[in-house]
């Protein structure tokens, strides 16, 4: 489905991530770059194309995660700092009296990215490398979300041994589908459970 070649990478090759998300990346991805893997799949992500994709492996579940939530950050910091650009442009040409123009950069409200997970387990793995790429310890809300999203007591691994890898990986841990978490990206961190109309990611 994607081209994983030199040559298919090179035509598509993304838009530079955001800088303070280089260093973060390469430590969660235990590499100093993409395997050929995310490269052909975050270069669609990257040109904002519409992807259905039904390849995803247990053995390549991680690297997929970690490119849809690199994606999803590195698309919230660059919002941010085309707005602050526009405010600049906006605050100047109202110094001067002049027009802008027509400045696209935000909706109605602040949410940019929804990701819509089947559960919990699903979204504690998509938090924590939200935080990880934002190099956030998040030790004031990481207790709640802990206790309400990780593995805990609703752990039935033992139960699951004789099912096969797929179903052991997608039902380990948390599998309640009823929740909702709200993540608001700061400067150097995320705020969880910040309320819906001032979240950054759903």
């Amino acid at each position: 489905l994607f081209d994983t070649s030199d040559e298919g990478i090179k035509e598509r090759n993304p838009r530079p991530l955001k800088q303070r998300l280089v260093k973060p990346f390469h430590k969660l991805n235990n590499a100093d770059r993409f395997t050929d893997y995310q490269a052909s799949i975050f270069n669609w992500f990257d040109q904002y194309r519409d992807v259905v994709y039904a390849g995803r492996t247990i053995e390549h579940d991680e690297e997929l995660t970690t490119a849809y939530a690199l994606h999803a950050v590195n698309h919230v910091l660059k919002s941010r700092d085309r707005e602050r650009k526009n405010n600049a442009r906006l605050a100047k040409a109202h110094a001067t009296g002049k027009d802008a123009g027509e400045l696209r950069d935000r909706g109605f409200t602040r949410p940019r990215v929804l990701v819509i997970l089947p559960f919990r387990n699903s979204a504690y793995r998509f938090v924590e490398k939200v935080l990880r790429l934002l190099s956030s310890e998040q030790e004031m809300t990481k207790t709640r979300f802990e206790k309400e999203f990780g593995p805990g007591a609703e752990d039935d691994a033992k139960a699951n041994r004789r099912k096969p890898a797929d179903y052991q990986h997608t039902f380990a841990g948390n599998i309640d589908d009823a929740f909702r978490i709200g993540i608001q990206l700061r400067n150097n961190a995320a705020k969880l459970y910040a309320g819906f109309y001032a979240s950054d990611i759903i």
